[in-house]
């Protein structure tokens, strides 16, 4: 999924170059993209991870304690989320507070390690 997102992401950031009022309608077609392959229920530590992996994936500042209708897209200024993403997400992030609390897993410390993972995966093997 990572390389067919990375493929969005640069079709968006040529969108974003060529006309300003085709990025919402773009961001819209991603994020119908990501929702159709997004994790549907968190039930393990390996699935907050992918929950996490996803949100990185989707182009988000991810923070765990920041709920969804907080991230605002820079290009319009507008939510980043649908109503209908928010909730799923937001669901989503109660479940892996959960699973991580009954895991014994400091949910801060497994994101630390998924983002430390995620941009050196992302951003160091370009340098």
């Amino acid at each position: 999924m990572s390389s067919w997102l990375l493929f969005i992401s640069s079709l968006l950031a040529i969108c974003n170059r060529l006309n300003k009022e085709n990025v919402a309608s773009s961001i819209e077609a991603i994020h119908l993209i990501v929702s159709l392959d997004m994790i549907q229920k968190i039930e393990t530590v390996e699935d907050v991870t992918m929950f996490f992996n996803e949100l990185l994936n989707e182009g988000i500042a991810f923070h765990p304690d920041n709920p969804f209708e907080n991230y605002i897209q820079d290009e319009t200024e507008q939510p980043f989320y649908s109503d209908e993403e928010i909730q799923v997400r937001n669901e989503l992030l109660v479940q892996a507070f959960l699973v991580c609390e009954r895991e014994d897993v400091d949910i801060y410390e497994h994101t630390i390690g998924i983002f430390m993972q995620y941009f050196y995966k992302n951003y160091m093997t370009d340098l």
